[in-house]
Order: structure tokens, then C-alpha cells, then sequence
């Protein structure tokens, strides 16, 4: 049998499931609608066949949530500047100019 995850009670239900349906960015409205689900009381299973997520990234979410609370629910992505510019600006025009 499939074991159950524990969520943290940072928001009630009627405040998961209002944030799940306000939230305008997608990523964060699926970390929502997982967290809702979970504290609903359903399976990690279940919500993986309703939210299209695996179950590994399910209970990242989770664990993510549980920590750092629903702050965390958001898109990290967003937070990332990416590599470092290989060219310096000098280098830069040095290829403009050819």
C-alpha cells in the first residue's frame, strides 16, 4: 500500500485551495493544487495521476514546502541567473566589429 506524505499545516485547506485557484503562474498554482491534494489526505499516487507530476517530484515539493513554507511553493527557476557570460565586453566588441 502506498504510504502517505505529512504536510506541514502552514495554510488551511480553504487557504490552499484559495491560493490554487488565485494563482496566476502555473508552476506555482500545480505546487499549490499538490500540497492541497496532500492535505486532503490523499495518496502520493493519486496526486501524481491528477497533477501529471511524477511521484519523486511530488514529495520534493513537500519536503520544500514542510521547510521553508509556502514562500517555497514558488517557480525557482526564476531565482536563477544562469552561467556566467563566457565573453568578456571587450571580447564582445572584438566580435561585433568583424
Amino acid at each position: 500500500m502506498p504510504k502517505y506524505v505529512t504536510v506541514a499545516a502552514h495554510l488551511s485547506l480553504d487557504e490552499l485551495a484559495h491560493h490554487y485557484r488565485k494563482t496566476v503562474d502555473p508552476v506555482e498554482r500545480s505546487h499549490f493544487h499538490i500540497i492541497w491534494r496532500l492535505s486532503q489526505g490523499k495518496r502520493v499516487g493519486e496526486v501524481a495521476l491528477v497533477t501529471d507530476y511524477c511521484p519523486n517530484w511530488i514529495r520534493i515539493v513537500v519536503r520544500r514546502s514542510n521547510q521553508h513554507g509556502p514562500q517555497a511553493l514558488t517557480d525557482q527557476r526564476k531565482q536563477n541567473t544562469g552561467a556566467p557570460a563566457l565573453l568578456s565586453s571587450g571580447q564582445k566588441k572584438q566580435l561585433l566589429q568583424l
